[in-house]
């Protein structure tokens, strides 16, 4: 009996003490993960990220989805290992900023080795500004399913920003895998050997049945990403694997450290590559330096591809040795594309390069509803690429909708008829009517731009204090008051349309008068004359036969048959 109380006091002494130690470290004695919010930082349910994801077990299956919430001032410098729901296709885990942070930084690299259903979102609960930033490199090794990278805020330290790769050639690949919401930068120029990939996915395999797919990147953004060597080139995007790359802000400046950057490129597998804004900028014609904006190598005989409604704007400079090229389409579909090359004199200028040639006239034999306008952007210098001043009334910035791709990267909705090119849906600022046309009609109405004026003629028939039009207005506008509406067209009549901001209006006048019809006969009041009768004498009076009736006629004696005795007779007036 002694020793079994002296067994029960020394238990409740080290529980005691537990209580005693985690008081003082301000630290929760956590259970195992296994469903609901877990905070993680000082005075939370883990002190760091690393040790929450080691309490995942799956032994400890979820009971709901998990949620990691990095507290205020949170901070960590050791190399992350993730892992996964172990019951993944029920529930998934997800990493977050709390709502009280403003700032979080990871200043390690990230490793996804065969995990499933694992999000990392970095944006803050209540703003959706990006509050957590990475200084390292995230790998997504083999075997993964169902991860998503967003709203992270991505500082390049090594050759790669986002790493899926694989050493196993003969092992399944990542699937699944969504790229959304990004922010990728260097903030010190990299300094390294090789090029630099902001985002590469490079299976090893070259059997198709090993390839990735549903390997999405969309909405993020690519800029500042510098080096100070010419080892390498500059990649935002490149992917050996089926591709879906919707809404993507590139912006790649040259320096002298940089040969070549490109925007997008894909050489296995079906892509679409939609609705991207790529700017290249920099350079001189004294260095050697290439740009292209989407390359599509297609190295196997893939033909399931769409390249369109992109915006490629490249102002960069190059010597003789460089060269710009829009796209290179392999044997892809590419069409709608909005591709600007300004022509420094020096290097080699493609639209397209591929079998057709690479002028305009090759490029639009290639695809008609190419165009070639050079674009006007809110902001470059500061990382604002969306369209502003005379981009925003030039239909070559508009094209036809893609059902998949509804919305912009900032969320707007898209026009659902004319979308913008690139990755931000501008709202043009055109108040113009396009047609305007009722039953009575008689001519097509005469629609003048310049003076916001519209003249039509209409059917003698046609009552003119009730008239109801239908009219077309530039895309996106509105009209008030409404297409379709009866209204009183005996005197002119106002409208005013609205642009798609909402903000631009214009006054437009409607004329509607009937048309002139021309005289149905013509009789004169007498038509016999005395013998002898005096020179000067008024036979008679014309009157003719017209539907117009406030119109007024002039009659001429003409030549012709019964004209002999024209020069007996003048008219003066209907006399």
């Amino acid at each position: 009996m002694k020793t079994f109380y002296k067994l029960k006091t020394s238990c409740l002494s080290t529980l005691a003490l537990l209580g005693v130690l985690a008081f003082f470290s301000g630290q929760k004695v956590a259970a195992q993960v296994t469903g609901g919010t877990y905070t993680i930082g000082t005075g939370g349910d883990y002190t760091t990220l690393q040790d929450a994801f080691n309490d995942v077990s799956a032994a400890n299956p979820f009971t709901s989805d998990v949620v990691f919430e990095l507290k205020a001032g949170y901070t960590s410098s050791t190399d992350l290992s993730v892992a996964s729901p172990p019951n993944y296709l029920d529930y998934s885990l997800t990493v977050k900023p709390a709502a009280d942070a403003t700032l979080i930084e990871l200043n390690h690299d990230i490793t996804f080795s065969g995990e499933r259903n694992v999000i990392f979102d970095g944006a803050h609960p209540v703003s959706g500004d990006r509050v957590i930033q990475l200084n390292g490199v995230i790998t997504i090794q083999y075997l993964n399913d169902g991860i998503t990278i967003k709203n992270m805020k991505i500082n390049m330290v090594d050759r790669y920003g986002i790493y899926c790769g694989n050493n196993v050639s003969s092992t399944a690949h990542w699937h699944n895998v969504t790229i959304q919401g990004n922010e990728f930068f260097t903030e010190t120029p990299l300094d390294l050997t090789g090029s630099v990939y902001a985002i590469i996915s490079y299976p090893t395999s070259t059997a198709v049945s090993q390839w990735p797919t549903n390997f999405r990147v969309e909405n993020n953004l690519f800029h500042k990403i510098e080096r100070t060597n010419n080892s390498g080139n500059v990649y935002a995007i490149y992917v050996r694997n089926a591709l879906r790359a919707y809404n993507n802000y590139i912006h790649l400046t040259h320096n002298a450290f940089m040969p070549t950057n490109i925007g997008i490129h894909s050489d296995r597998g079906d892509i679409e590559v939609m609705h991207n804004t790529l700017l290249f900028d920099g350079g001189n014609t004294s260095s050697k330096n290439s740009s292209v904006g989407i390359n599509n190598s297609a190295i196997y005989s893939e033909t399931n591809g769409k390249i369109q409604n992109n915006l490629i704007s490249i102002q960069s400079e190059s010597d003789a040795t460089g060269g710009k090229t829009g796209i290179f389409a392999g044997s892809f579909s590419a069409k709608s594309n909005n591709i600007y090359i300004k022509d420094d004199g020096v290097s080699t200028i493609k639209y397209y390069s591929n079998t057709v040639g690479g002028d305009k006239a090759a490029a639009l034999a290639y695809d008609a509803t190419t165009t070639f306008a050079e674009p006007s952007f809110a902001n470059a210098a500061n990382g604002d690429l969306s369209l502003a001043g005379a981009s925003l009334t030039n239909p070559d910035f508009r094209s036809a909708f893609i059902t998949t791709v509804t919305e912009d990267i900032e969320g707007t909705t898209r026009h659902p008829a004319r979308p913008s090119k690139g990755a931000f849906e501008a709202p043009n600022t055109v108040a113009d009517i396009l047609s305007f046309s009722h039953a009575g009609q008689y001519e097509y109405a005469i629609i003048d731009n310049s003076n916001s004026t519209v003249f039509q003629e209409v059917t003698t028939a046609t009552n003119l204090s009730s008239v109801t039009p239908t009219i077309t207005t530039y895309y996106g506008a509105t009209i008030s008051p409404l297409t379709g509406v009866t209204r009183n067209f005996t005197s002119p009549v106002t409208y005013t349309v609205t642009a798609e901001d909402g903000v631009t209006t214009d006054t437009w006048t409607v004329t509607l008068v009937h048309k002139n019809d021309a005289p149905t006969g013509i009789t004169l009041n007498k038509t016999d004359v005395d013998e002898n009768t005096a020179t000067g004498t008024v036979i008679g009076a014309f009157t003719s036969t017209d539907a117009d009736v406030a119109d007024t006629h002039v009659y001429t004696l003409v030549s012709g048959t019964g004209s002999t005795n024209n020069s007996s007779f003048t008219i003066d007036g209907s006399n």
